[in-house]
């Protein structure tokens, strides 16, 4: 079974020596390496847009653009809905502190309107229609969002990278292919005369 492994110095000079310093097989082994980087990075994206979304699947976020003034109030609406938990309000110094990275000094001025945000996870038994109705009556214009609406964009960007992740990983494993049955057909042309001696003498291709 192993015995093409043990070739005679007579049959090595009949079939010539391999040339190690062929472009060939390390642009096979480049090309794969470069398959596997792909598939991996394609792995990472689906596996951080899972994460992402499941994380994200139950969570909300209350906007009350008439500011802070009624959040203790609305505080207290979200944490007696039924189905409601994890009711976290955002505090008005962090919303400030992320204005700032747009808007600089301006977002510290006290003439600048800075809406309230109070971020829940909802249940199955949630009723998210009541909870906004119950919500506007204390902060007309009041509304609730889903995180998933967000950030759906983030989730599209991850599905197409990790859609042309997969089309490259095919297109890569074709070329490699054909690359490979090109330098097979090369070294069978490099040697059609002897194959075709052999042949002649009674040589099977097993």
């Amino acid at each position: 079974m192993f015995d093409w492994f043990f070739v005679s110095p007579a049959e090595r000079r009949l079939l010539g020596a391999s040339n190690r310093r062929a472009p060939t097989p390390w642009v096979i082994a480049i090309m794969s390496f470069t398959i596997v980087l792909i598939a991996a990075t394609g792995l990472a994206l689906a596996n951080t847009a899972g994460v992402l979304s499941r994380s994200i699947e139950s969570r909300y976020a209350l906007e009350v653009p008439g500011g802070g003034a009624s959040l203790n109030a609305l505080v207290g609406v979200m944490r007696s809905s039924a189905g409601i938990t994890s009711v976290e309000p955002v505090p008005e110094s962090e919303m400030r502190r992320t204005l700032a990275k747009w808007l600089g000094p301006a977002a510290e001025s006290g003439d600048l309107p800075v809406p309230a945000l109070i971020n829940f996870d909802a249940g199955a038994g949630a009723n998210l229609p009541m909870v906004e109705q119950r919500a506007q009556a204390i902060s007309p214009g009041a509304r609730i969002v889903a995180h998933r609406v967000s950030v759906a964009p983030l989730l599209r960007s991850l599905n197409l990278l990790q859609a042309v992740a997969f089309g490259l990983v095919l297109l890569l494993s074709a070329a490699a292919a054909a690359a490979v049955v090109l330098a097979a057909r090369g070294a069978l042309d490099t040697h059609r005369f002897t194959i075709e001696v052999m042949h002649g003498i009674g040589a099977t291709d097993l």
